[in-house]
C-alpha cells in the first residue's frame, strides 16, 4: 500500500477489529519482519518495502495477502508486481477504486494477483480481450470478461454507501512560497500569460 495509508490501516484495524496486533513494517528503523511475523496478527507495509525486502518476506507464508490501491502493481513488468505475486498465501484480496486507469491492461496484473491464469497469460489477454475491446468495441468479449471477473469483484458506489460516509470537510490552508518557489511560479505565470496574448 502506499506510505500514506500505512496509519490509517492500524487506525482502522484498531477500531473495527478484537484481539488482533497489528504492526507496521515502515521506515529505515523498521524492526526486523522476523520479529514482527512472529509477535503480530497483522503485518502492515509499503509496497516500496515489499519490493526492497523482498528477499526477506518472500520466506513467509501468509494467510491473508491484502493490497491496498492495487493499481499499483497494474505493470506485469513492474518490480512491485513481480514481488507481489511471488508472495505466498492462502488467501488475496485487492482493494482499489479504480481498477483500470488508463487502459484494460490495467487489470490484468491485479487479476492474476488474485487468481494467477484466470485471464490467461498477458499476451492472451491483450490479443483476446484488450485489442477487441479496445479497438472494435467487442460486446461478446466485454461480456465474456465481465463473466469471468464478476466472481472475485465486490463493488460498491458512492450512492451505495453515502450514507455511511462522513460529511465532507474542506480546510483551506494558505502558506508562503519560497523564493525560489515564487520565480519559478512568476516565470511560468509569465509564458502562460504570453501564450494567451499571441492566441
Amino acid at each position: 500500500m502506499p506510505t500514506s495509508l500505512v496509519h490509517n490501516w492500524l487506525s482502522e484495524i484498531e477500531k473495527f477489529t478484537t484481539g488482533l496486533s497489528a504492526s507496521a513494517y515502515v521506515g529505515t528503523d523498521r524492526k526486523p519482519f522476523k520479529e514482527l511475523y512472529c509477535h503480530s496478527d497483522i503485518i502492515v507495509t509499503t509496497y516500496g518495502i515489499v519490493r526492497n525486502d523482498f528477499d526477506i518476506i518472500k520466506h513467509h507464508e501468509f494467510l491473508y495477502l491484502i493490497l491496498d490501491e492495487s493499481q499499483v502493481i497494474k505493470n506485469p513488468e513492474s518490480k512491485t508486481y513481480k514481488a507481489a505475486i511471488k508472495l505466498s498465501a492462502l488467501h488475496r484480496l485487492v482493494l482499489t477504486g479504480t481498477p483500470i486507469e488508463n487502459s484494460l491492461t490495467d487489470l490484468w496484473s491485479q487479476m492474476n494477483f488474485l487468481n494467477k491464469g484466470l485471464l490467461g497469460n498477458f499476451q492472451y489477454f491483450k490479443a483476446n480481450f484488450v485489442q477487441p475491446i479496445e479497438t472494435k468495441g467487442d460486446v461478446a468479449q466485454k461480456r465474456k470478461l465481465l463473466q469471468l471477473i464478476q466472481p472475485f469483484m465486490l463493488r460498491r458506489t458512492k450512492q451505495q454507501v453515502a450514507k455511511d460516509l462522513p460529511d465532507l470537510t474542506e480546510q483551506a490552508i494558505y502558506c508562503e512560497m519560497s523564493e525560489m518557489q515564487e520565480k519559478y511560479y512568476e516565470e511560468e505565470k509569465s509564458k502562460i500569460r504570453n501564450v494567451i496574448l499571441e492566441t
